[in-house]
Formats: structure tokens, sequence, C-alpha cells
């Protein structure tokens, strides 16, 4: 479900984290969320793989939505607020839980 639904933005120091069994590739869409959020994509080992940027998307159909997905099969996913990519993700990072 993600943040489907929800009333507000996460501030900068919170998100969610999504773990899957195995990698595989992972697709979000941004079904009835009212804000921006950047997404970032991490392997079996929790190295870093990749990020997007996902826009808006309020009462349009689903088969209309945008997929955002990763670009290799990856293990985790954490989504965050928008921006937080930009000031705060290092070459090299790792996620760390």
């Amino acid at each position: 479900k993600g943040y489907m639904g929800a009333n507000a933005a996460p501030t900068e120091d919170e998100g969610l984290l999504f773990i899957y069994d195995k990698p595989m590739p992972l697709s979000f869409w941004m079904k009835q969320v009212s804000f921006p959020l950047d997404i970032i994509f991490f392997d079996s080992d929790r190295n870093y793989l990749g990020h997007k940027t996902m826009a808006p998307h309020m009462g349009e159909p689903d088969h209309k939505l945008p997929r955002y997905g990763s670009e290799k099969p990856a293990r985790f996913a954490v989504e965050v607020c928008d921006g937080w990519c930009k000031k705060h993700l290092k070459p090299g990072a790792t996620l760390d839980f």
C-alpha cells in the first residue's frame, strides 16, 4: 500500500522500507498518492542499485499510471520524500537497518 491515501508526505527522516524474499525486478506506482516521492532500490547485499523520483497521481485509472521500476533485480526498496536522494545519497551507498 505504501503512501496510498496518506494525507502528507514523509519528512526528511521518515520513509517506508519494502523487503522481498528474493531479488526480482521491482515495480512501483503512485496510485492515490498526492505528493512526489523518491524510491531507492538495493540488492540482496544492501548495495545501492538506483533511484527514481515518482510523480503524484490521483484519480487516474490503473492502466494509465506510470510504473517506476528497478533497473536490475532488487530485494529492498525505500520510499522517501521527494528530493531526499539529491540531498543525501552518496556514491557507494548501502542500506543499513
